[in-house]
Order: structure tokens, then C-alpha cells, then sequence
């Protein structure tokens, strides 16, 4: 039976509150990084919603006919909308045919669902005909939105959904929930600062080795080398999770070196590995690097076709400059 993340509780008992009181929105948009599992939080929602003897706070009883005809997938009353292909839009005959099945009286004669995902997906003239269901919703539906990048929504979308943020996790659930999948002697900290606070994809990083290589970017930026042989090298990364862990490292590079760190973290793991690049640098050159590092990243996911090779060589470059001019002032 599907079961809820740990770190989804606080999200969860707020809906259900709302719902107990008869004030859950007909709308909500669930915003988060993929790696927390929103997805998951909105097939749990459903299932509690069409559930026919939801038990406490649990997701669902696991055992009426609602919930075998959810495990099986073939509830009517849910619906899910999704791009055919990866990467692909969401066209505007799908959200047509979501409104469409909302019209239609629910077969277990309380609510329909449907949950579109990802929904920052959806075309100009999808979203477009979407914001009428949503200015007008029938009786008794509920909209899910899932959305890892909110801000790619239309303004008028998103002020027609009550927001349901799932923001990254680093706290004591996610880390014991990411301990019991780690090899002895890993740091579940260290992991989840990799992920960005994305337990999920914490996981995922265990099983295709890319924590370990993020921690190789950490040694280069350290040991310094050929910005070509480097820039290279990284690839090994999609470009785009390069600068972000970057960013990561930049960042609680700043933290340590304005004291914000407390003591006992940044003597641990890859803490202590940041220390020893405080000395090295001042604080505004770690901040000008970790704005060079997020500005390269936007320019990696944007919609331009960026030379990798370059874009990597250039933030190298600045690093390593960075570097240079810090020993020019010290010498």
C-alpha cells in the first residue's frame, strides 16, 4: 500500500484539517523539487479523498473496494494528465478531456480527482483552457497540480490554486528515512546537502554513484588543474547538476567563512572538506563565484543552445582567477 513520505506530514495534516472543515480548495497546486515527492503526496491525497473508511491520519484503509480499484489503477473517479512522451508538452485535447471527465456525475458518488503532472508542461492553449475549470470548478472535483518549476505557470493559474509548497527537507525525518538505504560510514547529512534536500534523489545519487562524483567536482575545485582537462572532465555530470552542486559547495563555503556555521557541523563530512578552502579566499569572492555558478546554471537550463564545454571552462576560469588575485593580496 502506498504510504507517505515522513517529511510530508505537516502538508498533510493541513489538508486533511481543511477537509474535515469543508474548506479544501477545489484547486491545489503542490510545488516542490521532484526529489521530495510531491508526485507521491498527490496519489496519497487521492487516495484518502476516495477512500471509504479512511483510517486517522493514515493514507487509506488499504482494504475497500475503493482502495483496490486505486492499487490496481482503475479507480473512474481519478485521472491523471501527463506529457506522452518525456520532455514532451501537455497538449490542449488532454485538458480537454480533463474537463470533460469532470463533468461526468462520479461513479462513487462523492468526488473526481485529477492530478496533472508535471504541470508547468502544459502548452499556452492547455493552461488556457484549464484556467475556465478552474474559474468555474463543477461541484464536487478536486485539481491537482504538481509543478517543480511553479514560476513557468501562468500568474492567472496559479492565483486560481491554493499553493501547497514542499520546500527541500535537511531535517532529522528525511535524514533517518535516507539512513536506512546508506551503506555503513555515509553521512546521510552529507547526502542529502549533495541532493540540495532532495531525499529522493539522495536515493537515486546511492544507486548511480553521482554523489561520488559531485564530491570529485569538490577535489578539483580544491587542487585546481587545467580548466580545459577539467571542464571536460566534469561532463561525467549533465552540465546543469554540475553549477548546481557548485552552488551547493559555494554556499556553505560562505556560511562557514561568516561564521554561520555552527561549530560542531563544520568539523563533519563534507564540512570540514569546505573548511579548509576558507583561508584561501574572502567572502566576497566566494559570493561573486557562487553568482557566477547560478548564472551559469540559468544559462544550462535555459532555452539557448549553450557550448557545455565552454560555459564550464569559463566558470573555472573565474574560480581559479579568484584564486589568484587572493594570493596577489596576501603576497
Amino acid at each position: 500500500m502506498l504510504e507517505l513520505f515522513p517529511w510530508h506530514q505537516t502538508q498533510w495534516r493541513q489538508l486533511l484539517a481543511a477537509r474535515d472543515r469543508s474548506r479544501l480548495h477545489h484547486a491545489l497546486l503542490l510545488a516542490g523539487p521532484g526529489g521530495v515527492g510531491v508526485d507521491r503526496f498527490a496519489e496519497c491525497l487521492a487516495r484518502r479523498m476516495l477512500c471509504e473508511n479512511p483510517p486517522g491520519e493514515d493514507v487509506a484503509c488499504g482494504l475497500c473496494r475503493a482502495c483496490a480499484l486505486l492499487e490496481a489503477g482503475s479507480h473512474p473517479d481519478t485521472l491523471r494528465v501527463a506529457p506522452e512522451e518525456e520532455g514532451k508538452q501537455i497538449p490542449v485535447d488532454a485538458i480537454r478531456d480533463l474537463i470533460d471527465y469532470l463533468q461526468l456525475s462520479s461513479h462513487g458518488g462523492s468526488i473526481k480527482i485529477a492530478i496533472v503532472a508535471p504541470a508547468e508542461r502544459m502548452n499556452w492553449n492547455a493552461a488556457n483552457t484549464l484556467l475556465k475549470v478552474l474559474e468555474e470548478p463543477p461541484g464536487s472535483a478536486l485539481i491537482m497540480l504538481v509543478s517543480s518549476r511553479p514560476s513557468l505557470l501562468p500568474a492567472t493559474i496559479r492565483s486560481r490554486c491554493q499553493i501547497v509548497e514542499f520546500p527541500p527537507v535537511h531535517d532529522q525525518s528525511a535524514q533517518d528515512w535516507l539512513r536506512q538505504r546508506l551503506p555503513e560510514g555515509q553521512e546521510a547529512g552529507d547526502l542529502l546537502l549533495l541532493a540540495r534536500g532532495e531525499p529522493i534523489k539522495a536515493a537515486a545519487m546511492l544507486e548511480n554513484g553521482a554523489d561520488k562524483k559531485q564530491l570529485e567536482i569538490l577535489q578539483d575545485l580544491k587542487a585546481g588543474g587545467d580548466p580545459i582537462g577539467l571542464a571536460t572532465k566534469w561532463q561525467f555530470l549533465d552540465i546543469a547538476e554540475v553549477f548546481a552542486t557548485i552552488a551547493v559547495f559555494l554556499a556553505q563555503l560562505s556560511r562557514l567563512k561568516s561564521g554561520a556555521m555552527p561549530h560542531a557541523l563544520a568539523d563533519k563530512g563534507i564540512m570540514s572538506e569546505l573548511r579548509a578552502l576558507t583561508p584561501r579566499l574572502e567572502l566576497t569572492q566566494m559570493l561573486a563565484c557562487y553568482e557566477r555558478a547560478n548564472q551559469n546554471h540559468a544559462l544550462a537550463v535555459g532555452p539557448y543552445n549553450i557550448n557545455k564545454q565552454g560555459l564550464l571552462e569559463d566558470f573555472i576560469i573565474y574560480w581559479q582567477n579568484s584564486f589568484a588575485s587572493n594570493r596577489g593580496r596576501q603576497s
